[in-house]
């Protein structure tokens, strides 16, 4: 679903007695203008769309609602926590630069809940609401309430970009709820320009994803993040605000279904393209011949990556300096098939690089400590078992595939639910959760008979 939002449309919701100070205070109210987005997907928060026909086995009959709105606020109400106090840096990448340290998003934004939030939609105040959506979320389903910047710069590949701040919400598959915060921006350095290319500036993008700690609860106040605007519209803060309606009515259910389906197809029709096109296999090929150029090396490890679908080896290419990622790429091409049939196999290519550079990480990490960024990726793409390397490569070695890759480290975080340290608890159930594979009902710091029922209940030993 798609709204655009004009820049001179400005709904006042101010306390005002008198009709004519209202509409003078609407006038000088200047917001940005943005584009509205609503999208529904299969699969879990921050993740990719689930496989083809996930979307016709949804349950509309328990689906839940949720109501969320995003307003301007002419200026920020008191109270909340720091952003950065109630969520987790899942990533913050730089097209083609290392992973950062610091998060631009969570350093200003703050975040309210209970009688605070309720407080803060109550004050007096001018504040105009662009976007007001109800979202259902059968189990398993991802919703996304997207803001996109009307502006647009030509990115490195010819594609037009534009910023984009997202609220993910995501009902897992146990029912549980999970909340995330995705500001996708446009970085301010221009990208060195090619000499035959075009003369009008380049840029790429910057991903950061934060994932929260809190959730709206059925029957609460709702939980209302606060972002503060730079320049030219400083002071302006916008609010984000999610509230748990109880069950969703009929025909937002059925909406909801009919956009992850619809998303389920533009997924396959592009995997369909992409499969069939004689062009893609002599893009592979030619990036596989670049492996060993240095100039070319980073670009050509990220195209393959994306098109494979081996995401550690994705975030390496991001990350890694320039000599690691030399001795990295001569790792992967050690052990690399026919480059022609890897061209012609998008999951031999994805598990080949996969395979590769994860069993590199685990042999360098058991010789010396990892950069701090290659660490985070390690630990995000494979959780608590990252944190040994032995282990890692272990699981590395037995594997046959990505999907057999991926299935070994959600068994291997899962068998560490049940580790004696409350540390590794934690931090194992914090990535299985935030992939909607935690077990219900268990809690990392509960009593040992509480944790050994809720993993049997689950089924996954106790």
């Amino acid at each position: 679903m798609k709204r655009a939002v004009a820049a001179g449309l400005l709904v006042a919701h101010a306390l005002a007695s008198c009709a004519g100070l209202q509409g003078r205070a609407e006038r000088e109210l200047q917001t940005p203008p943005v584009e509205v987005r609503v999208e529904h997907r299969v699969g879990a928060l921050l993740g990719p769309i689930a496989a083809g026909g996930s979307a016709d086995a949804l349950k509309a009959d328990d689906a839940l609602a949720i109501d969320a709105r995003a307003l301007w606020l002419e200026s920020a109400p008191s109270g909340g926590v720091p952003l950065a106090s109630r969520a987790k840096l899942v990533s913050a990448e730089r097209g083609g630069e290392a992973i950062e340290s610091r998060s631009r998003l969570a350093g200003g934004a703050r975040l309210l809940r209970g009688m605070e939030a309720q407080a803060a939609l109550a004050r007096p105040g001018r504040t105009r609401e662009v976007a007001h959506e109800e979202l259902a979320l059968p189990a398993g389903v991802t919703a996304t309430l997207a803001l996109l910047e009307e502006h647009t710069v030509r990115g490195e590949d010819g594609d037009l970009l534009r910023r984009e701040l997202r609220a993910e919400i995501a009902r897992g598959t146990n029912g549980e709820l999970a909340v995330a915060l995705v500001l996708e921006d446009l970085l301010a350095e221009e990208l060195e320009l090619d000499e035959d290319a075009a003369e009008d500036p380049q840029f790429a993008t910057r991903r950061e994803s934060l994932l929260l700690d809190d959730v709206p609860a059925v029957g609460e106040p709702p939980l209302v993040i606060l972002v503060p605007q730079e320049a030219p519209y400083a002071g302006l803060v916008l609010g984000i605000v999610l509230r748990a309606d109880g069950p969703a009515d009929r025909p937002a259910v059925e909406r909801a279904i009919e956009q992850a389906r619809a998303a389920e197809r533009a997924a396959h029709a592009r995997a369909a393209w992409l499969g069939t096109k004689e062009a893609r296999q002599k893009q592979i090929e030619t990036a596989l011949g670049a492996l060993d150029n240095a100039e070319r090396r980073r670009a050509a490890l990220l195209f393959l990556s994306a098109e494979s679908g081996a995401e550690l080896c994705s975030d390496v290419a991001l990350d890694a300096d320039d000599a690691l990622l030399a001795a990295c790429a001569r790792a992967i091409a050690a052990q690399l098939p026919d480059a022609a049939r890897l061209a012609a196999d998008g999951g031999t290519l994805g598990w080949a690089l996969e395979r590769g550079c994860a069993r590199f990480l685990g042999e360098r990490a058991a010789e010396q400590p990892l950069p701090l960024e290659l660490h985070a990726a390690v630990l995000r793409r494979t959780g608590e078992l990252g944190r040994s390397p032995a282990s890692l490569i272990d699981v590395v070695l037995k594997a046959k595939s990505l999907d057999e890759f991926h299935a070994a480290i959600a068994a291997e975080n899962r068998i560490l639910l049940e580790d004696s340290h409350p540390a590794t608890r934690v931090r194992a159930f914090d990535w299985l959760a935030a992939r909607g594979l935690a077990p219900a009902s268990y809690d990392p710091l509960a009593s040992d008979d509480e944790r050994d029922a809720a993993l049997e209940a689950a089924g996954s030993g106790g």
